[in-house]
């Protein structure tokens, strides 16, 4: 019954060899006795390679993690925070020695990053706001939310978290931040026109997004990036014509 949860797992692991993932299999059946764990973590790998698309390379450096006894939801979610850094990815076994006995832990692996930047342990600065900080940005009209996605942006190492939400203060748009961080604009088929309408975005997740769009299916992030404005008209078109009509404005 316990193996049987894990086919999606045996499935996955077409790129090592069979005796690979066998293997990988049984450590996995052998640490976690309980149902309920074998299915979470089943669920878990299947994310890691269908929805994050590792590299070849990458695959194989979590799966000897996996194998040699890294808890599977912990080293997939620092996985995923890694991809948004510049960092090596043998970064992740460092970050894994903070992981905290309460799983339920929020936070645990930003607050890693952080103490190994302050160690020198990275090769880019990790930083965090002081409540101080917090406060004066939002009496300046800075959102929770735009502090989410500066922190997002600032892992790549290219602005601060500092400096991102400064820019955002002097009204630069998400895209404007973006780009410096990113270089949207080296892409090929990068059209300069299309700019204005880039610069319109007001929600930078919608270009986070497209970045981890990008990722999976091999397209550029401009590609993706014009999807998602295309859908999200067309979405506020829809919801427009949905409006319902309060009878008094059909009195004539």
């Amino acid at each position: 019954m316990k193996k049987s949860l894990l086919i999606a797992i045996t499935i996955a692991l077409l790129s090592i060899s069979v005796f690979g993932a066998n293997q990988l299999i049984n450590n996995i059946s052998e640490r976690s006795m309980d149902e309920s764990v074998l299915r979470e973590q089943d669920e878990k790998y299947v994310y890691f390679v269908d929805a994050l698309n590792p590299a070849n390379d990458e695959k194989a450096y979590i799966d000897r993690l996996i194998s040699s006894g890294y808890d599977v939801n912990a080293v997939i979610d620092i996985y995923e925070f890694w991809l948004d850094t510049s960092e090596d990815i043998e970064i992740i076994e460092k970050v894994y020695a903070y992981l905290p006995e309460d799983k339920e832990t929020k936070y645990w692996i930003d607050d890693a990053f952080i103490d190994l930047s302050n160690k020198g342990e990275t090769l880019y600065l990790f930083s965090d706001l002081t409540y101080e900080q917090g406060k004066a940005y939002i009496d300046s009209g800075i959102s929770l939310t735009d502090m989410s996605i500066a922190d997002v942006m600032s892992r790549k190492g290219i602005k601060n978290l500092e400096e991102i939400i400064e820019s955002r203060m002097e009204n630069a748009s998400w895209y404007e931040i973006a780009d410096e961080i990113y270089d949207f604009s080296s892409e090929q088929g990068y059209d300069e026109h299309n700019r204005d309408v880039y610069n319109s975005i007001d929600d930078g997740f919608e270009i986070i997004n497209s970045i981890k769009k990008a990722r999976l299916t091999g397209d550029s992030v401009l590609s993706c990036l014009s999807d998602a404005i295309e859908e999200r008209a067309a979405s506020e078109s829809v919801e427009e014509r949905d409006i319902p009509v309060d009878d008094e404005q059909l009195q004539f």
